[in-house]
């Protein structure tokens, strides 16, 4: 604090930069706990500093009324009890806790999502309504589920987002169940050109439906 103090800057700042330096340091020194003594090795630095303010993603979801929420789901083909569904890049969950009341108790819903800190929210918002068919996945890529075990899988705006595309999209094929289908929205339909012929050339789904920024996928035998 003396050198920056002798640097000339104002007080606050001074303290605003000290506390920056000393979040920073904790948040470190978690993530490296929970990385290397814990071995949960799917875990990156930058999600252990901008992690906890995901929090602001639930001013995001404050705009999703469950009715909206249920309608998008009907899109993705998320409508029948009983269905088991993947939300792959789920954030901090308002279309997997949506989800779990349209497939009711004798279905499943899988949040996966690599924020762990998202994650936290999904958990604490199926608990805080009693949801018991809401288990979450923190993965970048494989889920551990089995083959064949998945009705759905729906991506909300975040494709896009992903690193090795290729290798999430093969994850997705092997979880899907026969018939099963693949379905992709993003925030711009100027994205979705792209995502198809990612996916596409992949030759594991061939598109089915495309609607403004929503895809539809049909899983390749």
């Amino acid at each position: 604090m003396d050198i920056l103090s002798q640097l000339g800057l104002p007080e606050p700042l001074v303290q605003v930069l000290m506390g920056i330096a000393a979040y920073t340091i904790v948040m470190t020194i978690i993530f490296l706990v929970h990385k290397y003594l814990l071995g949960r090795r799917v875990l990156e630095w930058m999600w252990y500093l901008m992690g906890p303010f995901s929090w602001l993603m639930v001013l995001r979801d404050a705009t999703r009324t469950k009715k909206k929420s249920v309608a998008q789901l009907a899109k993705y083909g998320v409508t029948e009890i009983g269905q088991v569904v993947l939300d792959y890049g789920c954030g901090t969950g308002s279309y997997a806790i949506s989800a779990s009341h349209v497939v009711g108790d004798t279905g499943k819903v899988y949040a996966a999502d690599i924020n762990p800190f998202a994650l936290y929210m999904v958990r604490l918002k199926a608990r805080l309504k009693g949801l018991k068919n809401v288990e979450t996945i923190l993965t970048d890529k494989y889920t551990g589920l089995p083959e064949d075990s998945v009705d759905v899988v729906f991506m909300s705006d975040a494709f896009h987002d992903f690193r090795d595309k290729e290798g999430i999209i093969r994850e997705m094929h092997r979880v899907l169940r026969p018939g099963g289908h693949l379905s992709i929205s993003e925030d711009l339909d100027r994205k979705i050109p792209k995502a198809i012929a990612q996916i596409e050339k992949t030759n594991l789904f061939s598109l089915s439906h495309r609607e403004s920024k929503l895809c539809i996928f049909n899983k390749s035998e």
